[in-house]
């Protein structure tokens, strides 16, 4: 990775989800420089400012899906990386991510171990070799 962070925000309405990500992201000296927020129209307004390296959202919110912020992340960026990391893992769900332009998406808790290679792998940095990213 370059000197630089890259920079991720996280989209969760769970605070404690929210405090655990921001920790977990740096807890082993990765250089991320993690934005966490709680609403959609928080994450509306700083998408919409631009500048993040990767997105990772919750699927279920209170506003809004997580397909749709990724409709919203698209309209300004088509390459940037956006996972769904959620507890939501019915086929229908992941099916209206995949065409809403998500890149991964992930189950919680069951998925965890595969985040942090995911947004390696993801961000152009090198990841074990026994990690392979499938499509959503």
């Amino acid at each position: 990775m370059s000197d630089a962070a890259k920079r991720i925000l996280y989209v969760d309405d769970d605070p404690d989800s929210c405090e655990l990500m921001s920790v977990w992201l740096t807890a082993d000296g990765s250089q991320y420089d993690v934005t966490v927020v709680s609403t959609a129209q928080r994450a509306n307004s700083l998408i919409s400012d631009g500048g993040f390296d990767l997105y990772i959202l919750d699927y279920c919110l209170p506003e809004l899906s997580g397909a749709e912020l990724c409709r919203a992340i698209r309209k300004i960026d088509t390459e940037v990386p956006v996972i769904v990391y959620s507890a939501i893992a019915r086929p229908i769900d992941r099916e209206t991510a995949s065409e809403a332009g998500v890149d991964l998406y992930l189950v919680k808790p069951d998925d965890l171990d595969r985040l942090k290679p995911a947004i390696r792998h993801l961000l152009g940095e090198k990841v074990n070799n026994s990690f392979a990213v499938s499509p959503s």
